[in-house]
């Protein structure tokens, strides 16, 4: 399939709301970040892509975060859509520590993610989206793919995993 933009709506109408990669991110000794009081947790925003989150300098990213949750930690129920770039960026997360459900509970839409440690997930965050955190220090990590971005694109399509349940065949290109 060649395409030569393809949207975020376009995207997840393709291949799904919430889709694991055949990449993990690495874990170093992180510090808190800044403690925001709505949901009790520290967010860490970063000015570019670190090397621990083992994404390629090539790919065109954005909004690289990363998040440290204790006991009593949320995110509100939200939808993410910051203007004319929701259409080009697809979401990515990784949950680092504490991703069993009892551990931490994500939710999209009406459904609950079953999340591995480590393994970067595409998630579509413009549906309603929020977390729970059980226990203390769980760690996701957040960043935005620029999908209208050729290289960018096609690392993305090429590491997403279980091509064939999704009813994909073969590696796309544009």
């Amino acid at each position: 399939m060649n395409i030569d933009f393809m949207n975020v709506a376009e995207f997840h109408s393709l291949y799904g709301h919430t889709i694991p990669m055949a990449l993990h991110a690495d874990l170093p000794d992180l510090p808190r970040g800044e403690y925001w009081d709505v949901g009790r947790k520290y967010v860490t925003k970063l000015e570019s892509t670190p090397e621990y989150f083992n994404i390629p300098d090539f790919v065109k990213t954005r909004g690289c975060v990363y998040v440290h949750n204790d006991q009593g930690s949320f995110f509100r129920p939200h939808r993410d859509i910051i203007g004319n770039h929701t259409q080009q960026y697809v979401r990515l997360n990784a949950y680092m520590t504490n991703a069993q459900v009892n551990e931490c509970t994500y939710i999209i839409g009406e459904e609950i993610q079953r999340f591995e440690e480590r393994r970067w997930y595409i998630i579509n965050p413009r549906l309603t989206h929020m977390s729970m955190t059980w226990k203390d220090n769980a760690i996701h990590y957040i960043v935005d793919i620029d999908v209208s971005d050729s290289k960018s694109y096609n690392w993305l399509y090429n590491n997403m995993v279980d091509m064939e349940r999704m009813g994909i065949s073969g590696k796309n290109t544009r």
